[in-house]
């Protein structure tokens, strides 16, 4: 489910995705939770004026990095890429 977020919704996306996520949320960002093949679910957002991106799979921490918009990938500031599914790649 990708969300846009707009000055209307902006309160209740930030009651949807993680805490580290919502502190930064602003209009204008995308959100999105994935369902994992495992069962776990996955949250993503994108802030597109600056192409940051994080990533967070439950209750650990969200992990940051710079967005790709044409490869849909999240390049992460301490190593690793992950897809716009939540799968490192």
């Amino acid at each position: 489910m990708t969300i846009y977020v707009t000055e209307k919704n902006i309160n209740v996306v930030r009651d949807l995705i993680p805490a580290d996520q919502a502190k930064f949320l602003k209009v204008g960002c995308v959100a999105w939770r994935v369902f994992l093949e495992d069962g776990s679910m996955c949250f993503m957002a994108v802030w597109p004026d600056s192409w940051r991106g994080a990533v967070s799979w439950g209750s650990e921490e969200s992990l940051w990095g710079d967005w790709d918009d044409e490869t849909d990938l999240l390049s992460l500031d301490h190593s690793g890429v992950v897809n716009e599914f939540g799968e490192w790649v």
